[in-house]
C-alpha cells in the first residue's frame, strides 16, 4: 500500500464490481468497467462469465464471453456465474482440468476472470 491506495474486488454471483480505497478514506471511488450490457448491469460491473472456444483455442472472459453464450455460440464450456464452482460440495472441482492436455483447471478461469 505504498501510493495509498486498494483495490477491492467483489465476484459476484452473476457480475463482478470494483473500487478503489484511497488514502485510508472509507468512501471508496467505484470503478467504471462495464460497456455493452449497461443496461442489463451498469457501467460498474462486468459480467462473471466465461466461454471456452469448441476447438479450445481461445477462451473469454466477462462481457465477450457473456455475448457469446447468449447468442448460442457453440462452445467446450460456457458459464454465466462461475462463483457457483466455489460452493462448498463443489472445490475439489475448482482442481479438475477443464482444458484437456493444458493443465488449465477452473482455478485457472476463475484467475483469468479476475485479472
Amino acid at each position: 500500500m505504498a501510493n495509498g491506495k486498494i483495490l477491492c474486488v467483489d465476484l459476484g454471483t452473476s457480475s463482478i464490481r470494483a473500487a478503489l480505497r484511497v488514502e485510508g478514506r472509507l468512501d471508496a471511488r467505484v470503478l467504471e468497467l462495464g460497456e455493452s450490457f449497461r443496461s442489463s448491469i451498469d457501467a460498474a460491473s462486468i459480467p462473471s462469465a466465461i466461454f471456452i472456444s469448441p476447438d479450445l483455442s481461445e477462451i473469454y472472459f466477462g462481457e465477450q464471453a457473456l455475448s457469446k453464450g447468449l447468442r448460442g455460440e457453440s462452445s467446450h464450456l460456457f458459464d454465466a456465474s462461475p462463483k457457483a464452482w466455489m460452493n462448498t460440495g463443489a472445490l475439489e472441482q475448482l482442481d479438475a482440468v477443464v482444458l484437456p492436455g493444458t493443465g488449465v483447471t477452473r482455478k485457472h478461469l476463475l484467475a483469468g476472470l479476475l485479472a
